[in-house]
Order: structure tokens, then C-alpha cells, then sequence
């Protein structure tokens, strides 16, 4: 498992309400897929202790089949978001990688929203998964 038990409680938010991201991971599509995920932290303390785990969180994605690629970016001038692009082989491969972490990180939200019904989380995600559709290589 990777370190998401020490993430802070994270609520997501659809990228496109009308293609959820559940829907995207079961809709059978076969080919290459980025996932693109934007969070946006409430606190600096959020932010760095997402970071401390990132590591742990890294070294998990790279050891699971389907995995080709990830890069974090992180935003300039005091802006507390990342931006993480993962490449897998398959939607399915990243949703077998992940369906443990993410049944963690819902179970870990509704105990955050039960047991603190108007604290807002500390970090709001939204998740994509997207095809490449061009490709333009610079010097």
C-alpha cells in the first residue's frame, strides 16, 4: 500500500461532471492514458506534509504494472497546488494499481465529514484521465 493512510483528508471535485472519473476508469478504453491531477491544499501545512509522503507515494505507483511515467509540479509565487501527470498503459492498469487507496481515501473522507461536519478539507483534487492526441517535439 502506499501512503495515502497519511495524506490529509482530500474531497474531489469532477473535472467534467458529465464523464465522472469512476466512469472513465471502467469505460473499457484500452489505449495510453495520462492522469492529470490538480489539488489545492488549505494550508501550508497540508501542502508540506502531502509532500513529505509524495515519495513513498511515487515509489508504490512505480512499482505497479502499467506504469510508465510521473511528474509533480508544483505551483510559483505561494500557490499551494500540485499538479501531478501519471502515464499508465490502460485505465484499467491505474485503476488496479490504485483500487485499494482509493476505497482508503473515501472511507478516510466520509469519517472527515462525519466527524467534522463543517471543517472544510484540507485539499480539494480534481482527476482526469486523458488520451494524447498530438505530440510536438521541441529543441
Amino acid at each position: 500500500m502506499s501512503d495515502f493512510e497519511n495524506f490529509a483528508p482530500i474531497a474531489f471535485e469532477e473535472v467534467d461532471p458529465s464523464v465522472p472519473y469512476e466512469s472513465q476508469l471502467r469505460s473499457g478504453y484500452r489505449g495510453e492514458v495520462t492522469l492529470i491531477g490538480t489539488y489545492v491544499f488549505a494550508t501550508d501545512v497540508a501542502l508540506e506534509g502531502f509532500l513529505t509522503t509524495f515519495p513513498a507515494h511515487a515509489d508504490f505507483m512505480k512499482s505497479k504494472p502499467g506504469f510508465q511515467s510521473a511528474q509533480l509540479h508544483r505551483g510559483i509565487d505561494g500557490a499551494r497546488v500540485l499538479i501531478i501527470y501519471a502515464d499508465w498503459d490502460s485505465p484499467a492498469a491505474f485503476h488496479a494499481a490504485f483500487a485499494a487507496e482509493e476505497a482508503l481515501l473515501a472511507e478516510r473522507q466520509a469519517k472527515h465529514i462525519q466527524n467534522n461536519p463543517s471543517t472544510p478539507p484540507a485539499i480539494i483534487g480534481r482527476r482526469v484521465l486523458v488520451e494524447k492526441i498530438f505530440e510536438r517535439y521541441s529543441l
